[in-house]
């Protein structure tokens, strides 16, 4: 699957955003790993930019599946993505998924989205 930034809407986190992640597949092989931790740069209903101090393999090379999850209005958003970029900095590292999830689950998440970009709308004035 390619990635797409031609999404609907894509929201930039003003202030940092934090999650979990954990590795769930490499490959074909199916892998058990402990939790980690991550910042959200941003999120459409297709995909996210993540950064964190985990040094996952190419994803051009092999397919990487992470579960993911974070909080938006107080509720926990729980998805699975595919890496399909990776970006190496100083001392952390920058990737994009894409997610893997149904229509009733990207369209709860439009919803989550949307009342999130509402709340903080009400916060700036």
């Amino acid at each position: 699957m390619l990635y797409r930034r031609q999404d609907s809407f894509r929201y930039e986190f003003n202030e940092q955003l934090t999650g979990k992640l954990q590795l769930l597949q490499i490959a074909d092989k199916k892998v058990t790993s402990s939790i980690g931790t991550m910042q959200l740069y941003n999120i459409s209903p297709g995909g996210l930019k993540i950064e964190t101090t985990l040094n996952f393999p190419d994803p051009k090379k092999q397919k990487i599946i992470l579960n993911l999850s974070f909080y938006l209005n107080e509720e926990e958003i729980e998805r699975k993505g595919e890496i399909v970029w990776k970006k190496i900095l100083a001392n952390r590292y920058q990737y994009g998924l894409i997610f893997n999830q149904s229509d009733h689950d990207k369209d709860e998440l439009i919803g989550f989205l949307k009342d999130f970009a509402k709340r903080n709308f009400r916060k700036q004035l």
